[in-house]
């Protein structure tokens, strides 16, 4: 797939991303926002989870970017890349780390307009990224030994945040049935 063609699509999931979400948790009442699925984390800590997963990813991307040359040719990924987006794309299960795993506190529909902004971030660096070669190597955000590329940063946010957009969708509903 040509970078043009890979940035297009993560562009395109990155709204359609935000608009489910938002359409699954809007006029939910706070406690219904707060409430746990069980064990699992409610739809305001499934957003809290991405805002602070995403914004290191967002750091490195504009920080590869800025050093990155222009550049064309088809998206490759790096073995770590390939790995961190199985295991943390819709059909992965890696357990999140601690930094990750937002308060058990209750939240406002504030996080919702936070992880908005973040969106809003990283729809403006892929508008950055055309043009620019995708194949620049970065560290990984969180593990700094683990070698990346630039292409791998914007694929793991679009895989990770489908896996909890789903998520949201499903305590949304459930939230609201209860």
């Amino acid at each position: 797939m040509t970078y043009e063609a890979f940035l297009e699509g993560i562009a395109a999931r990155a709204r359609e991303h935000e608009q489910r979400a938002v359409s699954a948790s809007d006029g939910l009442t706070s406690e219904q926002f707060n409430k746990p699925a069980g064990k699992e984390w409610s739809a305001a800590r499934v957003y809290k989870h991405l805002c602070l997963a995403d914004e290191p990813y967002l750091m490195a991307i504009e920080s590869a970017l800025s050093r990155a040359s222009a550049g064309s040719g088809d998206v490759k990924h790096s073995f770590v890349g390939k790995m961190l987006m199985k295991a943390s794309g819709p059909d992965g299960n890696a357990p999140s780390p601690a930094f990750l795993i937002p308060p058990a506190l209750a939240l406002s529909t504030e996080v919702v307009e936070e992880w908005k902004r973040y969106r809003a971030t990283f729809l403006r660096l892929i508008e950055s990224a055309r043009g620019k070669d995708l194949s620049v190597g970065v560290k990984n955000p969180f593990i700094k030994f683990l070698p990346m590329k630039l292409a791998d940063l914007f694929a793991v946010i679009d895989v990770h945040t489908e896996r909890h957009v789903r998520q949201i969708e499903e305590r949304s509903r459930l939230a609201r049935n209860a």
